[in-house]
Order: structure tokens, then sequence, then C-alpha cells
């Protein structure tokens, strides 16, 4: 035999069975693994090569080096676990191909050296691959669903070797899916694990029992379908018009509304009419009443919050079932665990003063069901449940706060709104500015509305307006008798809303030239800059402003909100 050299790629197909399902496979050319030039069926070269629920692989392997090492006739592929490699398997699987003069080369195998098949052989070793399909019906009386558990089916006989699957699959378009299993409803069972009747004439014997994690099916049509690689796995099923097992009597109506397809290898679902798998379902019965459990922090870093989001995706059922959220934890002032307060998922929760969270169990949240139905029961997914929590960053009012707003660099406070610059039209200098606002103003709260301009004529050394001090811009009221900027009598007309959260009113705040100081009690908002060689000039009109609101609160819990701003100069 003579050496041959590859220069162009070689594909062969495999199609190898008798593995252990889901595990990962290491493919091996010659005692070299090529895993990495591996690709399953419908799936991209790279990919780990997995085995399916009936411990199956079927896909190509691509060659493209060269193969100094290999002749012109046969060569020898394994497949062994990628954890334990080949030796893994007893026996192990391996299989041979001959490359002779070929680029497309076909081989399958079941645990033992087989010779390269033809296009007959390989059609008919796929054809167990078909699944056999039963459908069945979750009825409209269960007007809100069922919650199934497990499927049993009888089997006439089994393989020696081969495992056999069940999985749940949805109706497309009045069909079984093709491709849709429903989650984790894929089970798999080795022969040891099926039971079979000693004779099979003689009834149906013993039901074997595939069972899942329990699943929610809303009322009307699905699918089961039973798959395995051999063709020694049968089960019983009722006809009409065919005389039952073990007795004289005739099936005389349909043996169930269901529907039952048999393998096709065309992909298209061949009904068998007048025919049903014999099979049972089994649903969960659930406990009525009210239930509740706990659920509670893990150790973090220090974190300090003001309000929580819970986020959750939960199962409710109409009026038969309800879930009820309670949350407490450990006030930040004090370190006192607080008392469970009711909140809402998927709602912001406002506390009543800040919680601390840092050790196990520094906060929990209750959860309580309501369970009025032995077919359903309410359910959250603890995997895809959230706690948010959010800390506001927040001042009381202090009169040095305040003055250091008034300074370019924006001060000190912690929460505050800046405006982008707004820059008037050519030609539309303004003397004046007016705020209006919609704000929120709690007990123990305010705002700080402030300003800044700067003239088109100023050209000085500071020509950029985020150089220019702040304005506090005063609450504006017609009533209000203004006597000097620290001195107004009157009603202010300031209004709180205690601790509503929807509750705003508007509010104008304003500088405008010329009766600034009789309205307001504030001049107006003419500046000094220097300009030139340094000479001071006082500017009376402006081309851009920019709006500042500034945020206090005596409570981090509870704080201001606006809406609505609107800037408007004037002149």
């Amino acid at each position: 035999m003579n050496n041959v050299t590859r220069l162009s790629s070689s594909v062969v197909n495999f199609d190898v069975f008798n593995l252990p399902p889901y595990t990962q496979i290491k493919v091996q050319v010659g005692g070299v693994d090529h895993s990495s030039m591996c690709v399953n069926d419908n799936g991209t070269v790279g990919d780990p090569v997995i085995s399916d629920s009936t411990g199956r692989i079927k896909g190509k392997l691509i060659l493209n080096k060269w193969w100094s090492s290999y002749t012109s006739g046969d060569i020898q592929i394994t497949f062994g676990s990628a954890e334990g490699g080949t030796e893994a398997f007893d026996p192990p699987i391996w299989a041979i191909a001959n490359l002779s003069n070929r680029l497309d080369n076909t081989l399958t195998s079941g645990g033992k050296v087989v010779a390269p098949t033809n296009a007959a052989g390989i059609q008919e070793a796929t054809t167990t691959l078909s699944p056999v399909t039963q459908t069945f019906f979750v009825p409209e009386r269960y007007n809100q669903g069922i919650v199934i558990t497990s499927i049993e089916l009888f089997f006439a006989t089994k393989d020696s070797e081969l495992p056999v699957s069940v999985e749940l699959r949805r109706l497309i378009n009045g069909l079984p899916s093709a491709g849709t299993v429903i989650t984790d409803t894929t089970v798999v069972k080795n022969p040891s694990e099926v039971n079979v009747p000693a004779d099979p004439n003689s009834g149906i014997g013993t039901s074997t029992k595939f069972s899942f994690p329990p699943v929610y099916l809303a009322p009307g049509e699905y699918s089961f379908s039973v798959l395995s690689n051999s063709p020694n796995y049968t089960l019983f099923a009722g006809k009409l018009g065919e005389t039952i097992l073990g007795s004289t009597s005739i099936v005389s109506k349909e043996p169930y509304t269901g529907r039952l397809f048999k393998a096709q290898n065309t992909n298209q679902w061949l009904e068998e009419t007048n025919t049903d798998l014999c099979f049972k379902i089994n649903k969960a019965r659930f406990e009525t009443g009210v239930k509740s459990f706990e659920l509670q922090t893990a150790a973090i870093p220090r974190t300090e919050f003001d309000n929580i989001f819970l986020d959750t995706a939960q199962y409710n059922f109409g009026d038969l079932t309800k879930i009820d959220y309670e949350v407490k934890g450990i006030r930040w002032s004090d370190n006192v665990q607080q008392s469970y307060a009711a909140f809402k998922e998927k709602t912001p929760f406002k506390l009543v003063a800040r919680w601390v969270t840092e050790n196990v169990g520094d906060s929990k949240v209750q959860v309580t069901f309501t369970n009025n139905s032995t077919d359903v029961s309410p359910a959250i997914d603890k995997a895809r449940t959230k706690l948010y929590s959010f800390k506001n960053l927040i001042d009381p009012f202090e009169v040095d706060t305040r003055a250091s707003e008034l300074q370019y660099n924006n001060g000190v406070a912690q929460s505050k709104y800046i405006s982008k610059i707004v820059t008037l039209e050519d030609g539309f200098d303004s003397t004046g500015l007016e705020v209006k606002l919609d704000v929120n103003r709690k007990i123990g709260t305010d705002i700080d509305v402030f300003c800044r301009v700067i003239s088109s004529a100023d050209n000085g050394r500071d020509t950029s307006i985020e150089k220019k001090n702040w304005r506090l811009l005063p609450f504006f009221n017609q009533t209000a008798n203004a006597i000097n900027q620290s001195s107004i009598s009157g009603s202010i007309g300031k209004v709180y809303v205690g601790t509503s959260e929807t509750e705003f009113n508007t509010e104008t705040y304003k500088i405008l030239e010329g009766d600034s100081l009789v309205t307001t009690g504030t001049p107006n908002l003419s500046y000094t800059s220097n300009v030139g060689t340094g000479a001071a000039t006082t500017f009376t009109s402006f081309n851009k402003f920019q709006v500042k609101v500034v945020f206090y609160a005596e409570n981090t819990t509870i704080v201001p909100k606006i809406k609505n701003l609107i800037a408007t100069a004037v002149i």
C-alpha cells in the first residue's frame, strides 16, 4: 500500500450510536485528536461534539491536512469520551472508513468495526431516528391548565443495549413540532429501566414511567415523542376494530381523541388513523390554602439604600391563586431590624427610612402563596428573581450648601439637574429669564433654581458660560410684596404635598430687567466682566443661558421631584 498526499479537503460523514446520552465526544483519526474538525448536523465546525438524548452523534469530519501516515486504503476513526478518552467506553466505539480515491465517505458504527456502507445502508440506519408521536389534550374543563409530572408507556419489546427516550412537543399548525422540545422534558431510559411483559401476546404488563420536572400546560393539544436508535422497541397501541389482548372483545370506538403519527424519513408526519398508543399522563395535585417562605440576602459589601425593586418571574392563575410580598431590613440610623412591610413586585418601593445590608439575612423578602385550586399553583422562578436596591444621593438644606452652588464649579450639593446651554438666535438677546416647572415638594424637602448667563458682547478673559457664577432665581408670586432680596412679605406660595408621590404644583422662578427688584426682591441679571485691558464692563443683556435645579431633603427616603421644566428668555 502506498502513502497518499491530500492537498484538498476530504469529508467523512459519520453516524455513530450506542454512546452515552448528552456526552461530549472526542474524535480521533489514526490516534490524532480531530474533534475541532468535526461538526454535528446543523452545527458549526469547532463546536463541541455532543451525543443526543439517545446516545447518537451524526455529522461530518473534515480532513484538510497532509496525511503522510495514511494509506490508500482504510483509516481508523475512534469515538470516545472527551474526559476519559476513547478507552472510557467498553467496548470502544470505532469504525473504518476507506479513503481510496474518494473525497466523500460515509461510515456508521454501533460499538464495533463496520465496513463502509452504501446509500441503502445509510437509509436503513436512520429510519429509527424518526419518532413515534402521540398527541393528547388538556381538556377545557381545566380552564387554568394543569401541571404534568410524568408519562407512562407500555412497551411490548425492548433492545438489550440501546436506550429509549421520551420528550414533549408543542403542535405547530396542527402537527407536532419537528425540532422544538418543551424545556426539560427529555427523559432517557436504559433497557434495564424499561418494563416489558414476559409474553407480549398475553397483555400489556407493567408501564414504564418517564418523569420530568413539573411542566405547566394550558388547555389545548400537545404531543409526546418516543425515540430510539433501535428498531427493537415496540409499544402497545389500540386500533379500532381489532381484538383486545387477553380477551375476545373488539375495540369498538376510537381508543382516544388524540392522534398517532408514525415514523417518517421525509420530514413529513404520517397520521395513523383509528390508532392510539396505550399511555398514562400523571398530573400534579396541589394543596389549597396559604403557604409562606422567606428569601434572604447573602453576605455583601456594606450597602445603604432608600428604595427597592423586586424583579421576578411569577406565575398566577386568575382568581384561583395569588402571590404577596413583604420585606424587612436593618435601619441604617440605629441598626434596628424593622418589621415586615407589604410591597408589590416590579414596582418601585420607597422605604420609610434608609436601610443597610451587609451580613447574611440583613434583608429578607417573605413570599406568601394563596392557592384555591388543586390543578395549578402560584409559583416564582428563584433563578430569575432579583432584589435591586437604590440609594438617593441628596443633602438636607443648608445655607452653606446653597452658597456653594453659586460658584461656577457647581458646589457641593449631591442632587441637582443642570440643563444644556441654550443659545438665542442672533438679534434676540434678552434681559430677563423665567423658569416654570411642576414641583412635588414633600414635608422636609425643597428645591432651589439657579441660572447663569453670558452676553454676546462679552469678549473678556472668561468668555465661556461655564466660567460664569450662578444666580439664585427667586420664587415668584404676583401677590407677594417684595421689599428687598431677603425680605418678602405676603403669601410666598410654596405648596407642600405631605408624602404624596403624585401631586405636583406649578411654580414660577424669574429675574426680569427693570422690575425684578420690585417683583422678586432680586436685582436684575446684569453682570460685570473684565474685558480688553482689564477694564470692568457691565452687561445688561445675554444671548446664552443655563438653568440648574438643586434638590434638598431631611430624610433621604423622602425626596422632592420636578417635571415639565420650561425656561424662557424674555425682554
